[in-house]
């Protein structure tokens, strides 16, 4: 009879059991996905590989929030696009774009571009298979090919020229770092900037681009771009040291300048949306590395990081930052 009694008190409390797990389950399930645009750049580029792993990682760990990576014109459109129609999306966007876009009356002088977390650290430096071309007076007469026409890099890539004085004394060809990489490896350009792969803070390599085109000859690396010059024209300078990138045809120091790539919405944009993006980019900083070699320098350290001021952030990120512990601070505090 005892055994009879407590048999049946089993069934009775796995019934009761199972009755009130029902309904957390029919929530799960019927919870309202939101679906966000991911403006990631052009495909194969560094932030848009880095993109899709985001996307991947709030796909699979999100219950409500689903990103899909969406290819633009390069990394600057992201803002172009996403001030039209902010609800849509959130997009990566440089340094320079975050710089100019506010002065830019193309894009109705657009503002309110706030940061989640760095993607890519991005160091651009110039280069060529013309071992005779080292510095700015060996540049005109010459083939140079630089970003698209309206593209915050660009700006920057005419002021090196222009303030080089070579500017009205060389040929210009525009596309991406792609388009650049196409153009000086098929001899219709003789020189192109280009993004290595750079981890903070001191670590230097060629990236994709100039592996390819080592397949046909040697690259060299022009220093065109002195710390003194883009200081003046607030350019982030970093020095990449002689043999860091090749011991034979890079032996001496030259400049990279840094444009990082950050992951930003627009301020008006959802703010729980922001919050659970930061919350699980920050969760896989460590796994970003997996992806690309540029994802070395996405750590918890470095993903809450602004450039110009905390003005830059995005509210909800900077909230989301603060339960997490993490401490949201000028990128220059990583930076040797």
């Amino acid at each position: 009879m005892e055994r009879r009694r407590i048999l049946k008190m089993i069934v009775v409390c796995s019934l009761v059991l199972a009755f009130m797990a029902v309904p957390l389950t029919v929530s799960a399930a019927d919870k309202e996905v939101t679906r966000i645009m991911v403006l990631g750049g052009r495909l194969g580029d560094p932030w848009f590989v880095l993109s899709q792993a985001l996307a991947n990682f709030v796909n699979k760990q999100s219950d409500w929030l689903r990103l899909e990576v969406v290819a633009t014109p390069g990394a600057s459109a992201g803002a172009e696009i996403a001030r039209k129609d902010y609800k849509k999306y959130i997009f990566i966007s440089p340094y320079y774009g975050m710089k100019f876009n506010p002065k830019d009356k193309r894009l109705d002088y657009y503002d309110k571009e706030r940061i989640i977390g760095l993607c890519s650290a991005n160091v651009h430096i110039w280069i060529t298979y013309d071992k005779n071309l080292k510095t700015a007076k060996d540049i005109a007469g010459k083939k140079v090919f630089i970003g698209r026409p309206g593209g915050a890099r660009t700006a920057m890539e005419l002021k090196v020229l222009e303030e080089n004085g070579v500017l009205d004394k060389v040929k210009l060809m525009h596309g991406g770092f792609g388009g650049g990489r196409n153009a000086l490896r098929d001899g219709l350009a003789d020189l192109t900037p280009t993004a290595l792969d750079y981890i903070l803070p001191m670590t230097f390599k060629k990236g994709a681009f100039v592996e390819d085109l080592e397949t046909r000859k040697p690259i060299y690396y022009p220093n065109i771009q002195p710390k003194e010059m883009q200081l003046k024209n607030g350019m982030i300078p970093v020095r990449v040291p002689g043999g860091a990138l090749d011991k034979e045809t890079q032996p001496e120091d030259f400049y990279g300048a840094m444009d990082p790539i950050y992951w930003c919405a627009d301020a008006r944009q959802d703010p729980a949306v922001v919050k659970e993006v930061t919350r699980i980019l920050y969760a896989n900083a460590s796994e970003m590395k997996e992806w690309h070699a540029q994802g070395n320098s996405l750590t918890k350290e470095s993903l809450p990081t602004y450039v110009i001021g905390p003005q830059q952030m995005h509210p909800a990120a900077v909230k989301a930052y603060e339960e997490l512990g993490a401490k949201v601070k000028p990128l220059s505090d990583l930076l040797p």
